[in-house]
Parts: structure tokens; C-alpha cells; sequence
């Protein structure tokens, strides 16, 4: 096993005579209870020509157990010292790579036996402007109930889907891709400042130079309880972030009505769940710190921010 040495981003570089086709980036932290289901659909998968690169974030329990009781040679296995966030490990697994595609799972959920095989078929039948290729999935609740997810259709010029009032890669999940690794050459790594969303604001830098096919079966079972993008308090702020780092969205007043929905929604679940800590309140100088600055539009954000104060409770922003 590498290990990264702390303050520092490392990659492990295996023999570079026999790249895989494709490397598929698991990241684990705290991942004992469903993290052997997660591996064991990757290496269940039928086309075989790939790299499996497990990133343990720094887990406290039984995680890096599992993973060294895994001895297929497939399996590249990297740790980090201590734990630092869903970005920076994805961005460990990326920087490890050396398949032509890229695929993630999470460490709670799993690829269904075909996924790899049919995504590099399709690859192989499209134009090269073609950049990622994506399924629909399975999601799986708190009580162990399955439900179809339909991945949203990404055939659309520009960031927002008009209909839906919001970005056109909103609800695509990482775990549905497969990515050229030419993606990430062409357009960087994932953004670290995004504790959540990450995925979602890659996706959007991708969907400005290449285009998505949408293959329209499920090939991914997806936990929707489990993970930081559960948590509401890093929703709003990755929301924000995404105004932040692409202001021109929020021309459209619809559009910027809508997330400030979002945020007014995911708020009082922090509220309603009982989750506030000090380090959760959002003052005003928080929210006006991430709210893009227009100063053609300007009262249009001061009242869309009022709106927002206004309607949650109080205790929330000192």
C-alpha cells in the first residue's frame, strides 16, 4: 500500500507497460458496512481490463481491514494519513490513473456486472467530441427501497435546463459516468474548495468543451442516504459556490429564484434535523461572501438574500 505523506498529494504508478483500459476510483472513509459490496461489483465487472484505485480518506474503523483482505493484483490501494474531503481523494485516484476512461463508485454503492463493457462499447461508436458517457440508476433509501432514477438528458445548449430552472448536470450522479481521461487533462482536476458538488461542477467545465451521451438503462445502485451530500448545511454552501464560480447563470432571475429555493429548503432540514452547531450559521456576510456580485443586478440579489433571511428561522443567522 502507498501512502501519502501528510500536506502532500502523492500517486502510486504502476508498471507502465500494461495501462488498463480503465481506471475505476473508489474512495472510502468510514466505510466498513458496505464497502466489500462496493469492490466486489467492480471486479464482477465483465469487460476485465481495468484498474480498481481504492482511496481510504483516513478511516477510524474497520475500512483498511477490508481493503488489505483484497489481493487481486487490479486493485491499486492508496491511503491517506488523515481525512481530506471527497474532492482531494477523488483528485488522488485521478492523479494514480492510467486508463484511457474513468469511473467512479462510492464506497456504499454498486456497479451493476455490465456497466464497464457497455460504456466502452458506446465510447467506441461515438464521435470524439464525445466525453463522457452516463446510465441511468437504481436508488436505494433508508428502508432498502429500489427506485428507477432517470439521469437528466444533457442534449442542450448552455448551463441551465430551461424547464427545470436549474444546471443541466443537477441530479447526475458520479457513480452513472464513465470520463475520457483526456477530460481531466484538457480541463484539470476536481475543484477542492467544494466539499460537495464537486462532481457536479466538473461535470459543468466538461459540458462546455465536450458532449455527453446518455445511455437510458441503470448500470449504478445508489445509497441516497448515505454521504456529505446528504448533508444539507454543505449543499447550501456547494450551492453558492457554484453561483460564485459561474456568475453568468444567475441572469437568468428564474433560474436565481430556484436555487434560492434550494438553499430556503435545505436550511430548515438543518433546522428541522436538529443539526445546527456554530460552525453551521450562515450569517449574512457568509452568504453575501458567496452570492455572485453584478452591479447591473445588484438589487435583484439584495432582494433574492433578504428573501432567504426573511423566511428561515432567525437563529440561523445571528
Amino acid at each position: 500500500m502507498f501512502i501519502i505523506p501528510a500536506g502532500e498529494t502523492a500517486y502510486y504508478m504502476a508498471d507502465p507497460a500494461a495501462p488498463p483500459l480503465a481506471s475505476i476510483i473508489l474512495r472510502a472513509y468510514n466505510s466498513e458496512r458496505h464497502i466489500a459490496e462496493a469492490i466486489d461489483s467492480i471486479l464482477a465487472q465483465t469487460c476485465e481490463d481495468f484498474e480498481l484505485i481504492i482511496v481510504d480518506d483516513g478511516s477510524t474503523d474497520a475500512t483498511a481491514k477490508i481493503i488489505a483482505g483484497y489481493t487481486d493484483p487490479r486493485i491499486v490501494k492508496i491511503s491517506h494519513p488523515s481525512n481530506c474531503g471527497a474532492s482531494h481523494a477523488s483528485n488522488t485516484g485521478v492523479l494514480a490513473s492510467r486508463g484511457t476512461y474513468i469511473g467512479f463508485v462510492d464506497s456504499d454503492d454498486i456497479w451493476l456486472p455490465e456497466k464497464l463493457e457497455v460504456m466502452v462499447r458506446c465510447f467506441s461508436s461515438l464521435p470524439r467530441e464525445y466525453g463522457v458517457v452516463y446510465s441511468d440508476m437504481w436508488e436505494i433509501n433508508h428502508k432498502g427501497n429500489r427506485r428507477y432514477w432517470y439521469s437528466p438528458e444533457m442534449d442542450k445548449p448552455g448551463l441551465i435546463n430551461e424547464e427545470i430552472a436549474d444546471y443541466q448536470v443537477s441530479w447526475l450522479g458520479n457513480g452513472a459516468v464513465l470520463i475520457k481521461k483526456e477530460c481531466f487533462d484538457a480541463l484539470g482536476l476536481y475543484d477542492e474548495e467544494f466539499r460537495c458538488l464537486e462532481d457536479a461542477e466538473f461535470f459543468i467545465r466538461i459540458s462546455q468543451k465536450y458532449l455527453f451521451y446518455h445511455i437510458r438503462k441503470p448500470f449504478y445502485v445508489y445509497r441516497s442516504w448515505q454521504g456529505i451530500t446528504s448533508n444539507p448545511y454543505e449543499f447550501c454552501i456547494a450551492r453558492l459556490q457554484l453561483l460564485k464560480k459561474y456568475p453568468g447563470t444567475a441572469q437568468d432571475e428564474k433560474f436565481l429564484v430556484h436555487q434560492c429555493d434550494f438553499l430556503i429548503q435545505h436550511i430548515r432540514n438543518i433546522r428541522d434535523q436538529n443539526r445546527i452547531t456554530p460552525q453551521m450559521r450562515m450569517g449574512r456576510t457568509v452568504i453575501g461572501r458567496l452570492f455572485p456580485q453584478d452591479t447591473r443586478r445588484g438589487k435583484a440579489y439584495h432582494r433574492l438574500l433578504d428573501r432567504i433571511i426573511t423566511l428561515l428561522d432567525p437563529h440561523l443567522f445571528p
